[in-house]
């Protein structure tokens, strides 16, 4: 079963893989904070591992400010059909 980004467990999980704030991954997700380019590949890789269809380049120039990953992945999927 794949994970989606809003499973349970989710942020706190990358979290502690990425060595960072439960609370600084959470305001990535929800659009408050905007990943590094080292943050995103580290967290592009996570996402490959967890079958979520998020990359680097999402991370960096997909998203919007203020819009959460959820709505973004979303959007992505909508788009690609």
């Amino acid at each position: 079963m794949k994970k989606t980004i809003k499973s349970w467990g989710l942020q706190a999980l990358l979290a502690r893989k990425l060595g960072m704030s439960r609370t600084h991954i959470n305001g990535i997700f929800q659009g408050q904070h905007r990943a590094t380019a080292k943050l995103a590949e580290r967290m592009e890789a996570e996402f490959i591992c967890l079958g979520i269809p998020l990359s680097r380049w999402d991370l960096l120039y997909g998203v919007k400010e203020g819009q959460s990953l959820a709505d973004y992945l979303k959007q992505k999927q909508a788009v690609e059909g």
